[in-house]
């Protein structure tokens, strides 16, 4: 081997012996990426899922959504069972948020920590809420309630907490609540009937933080006696951190 070759080769190696260095040194930050990635979010789902529900004790249950494996979490206390309502896609903590399936028409909220919990917990919300779920509305990413309230304004009603007309965001991750202005001219049910005492609630989201829904203004006798259903006014459109004051018609 000439003097020439010799050195050409010891170039090759020392190149070689780099490229591997960098490669080790890859294949570190790889496998270090890989050690603190966050466990895959499991898909979760309540049992039984079909009725009489009586004939079977409801559970919460865990899908890996790698390998399929289905686990139960919590069993629930006999006779009581709950639908997932809410797995937040932002900002999530390890809660699973369930509604109690009741006969009443309210909506009861309740969380479970997947990681550290015993027991499923009610929220304070669940007070506030309004009587009606259908004037309750999950938003797109699933951390946030927004609720319609309108209320007779009777004593039971203030009693109870519940705000007569008013709409609110009710965070399910920190408690929360955030109340746009309103105005004061018109109403978000079209009439008042039946145990939840407002019906014909319209409300929708249009991103993950506006919703909109319908008002409606009040007809009356001509004693002054408010007629119901009211009158569709047009649609409001309300946002969690920027309200607009005025109604689109």
């Amino acid at each position: 081997m000439t003097y020439s070759k010799g050195n050409a080769t010891f170039a090759r190696l020392n190149e070689v012996q780099s490229q591997n260095t960098a490669l080790s040194s890859q294949i570190g930050q790889l496998q270090t990426e890989l050690d603190n990635k966050p466990d895959a979010i499991p898909y979760f789902y309540t049992t039984p899922t079909e009725l009489p529900r009586e004939l079977e004790q409801g559970a919460l249950h865990a899908v890996d959504p790698f390998t399929g494996e289905d686990t139960v979490i919590i069993n629930f206390p006999d006779g009581q069972y709950y639908e997932v309502l809410a797995q937040p896609r932002r900002d999530w903590d390890g809660r699973v948020f369930l509604k109690l399936i009741q006969q009443a028409p309210n909506l009861s909220v309740y969380s479970f920590d997947i990681d550290t919990g015993t027991e499923l917990i009610a929220l304070d919300m669940n007070a506030n809420l309004p009587a009606s779920s259908a004037a309750v509305a999950l938003s797109p990413d699933e951390t946030t309630l927004a609720a319609i309230y309108d209320n007779p304004q009777d004593p039971e009603s203030i009693e109870l907490g519940q705000v007569v007309r008013n709409v609110v965001f009710w965070n399910l991750l920190t408690g929360e609540r955030y109340a746009p202005e309103i105005g004061d001219d018109f109403f978000f049910a079209e009439a008042y009937d039946g145990p939840s005492g407002a019906t014909g609630f319209d409300i929708r989201w249009t991103s993950d933080a506006c919703i909109q829904t319908a008002i409606f203004t009040q007809n009356l006798t001509e004693a002054g006696d408010p007629i119901y259903p009211r009158s569709q006014f047009g649609y409001g459109d309300y946002c969690n951190s920027s309200p607009t004051e005025e109604p689109s018609l």
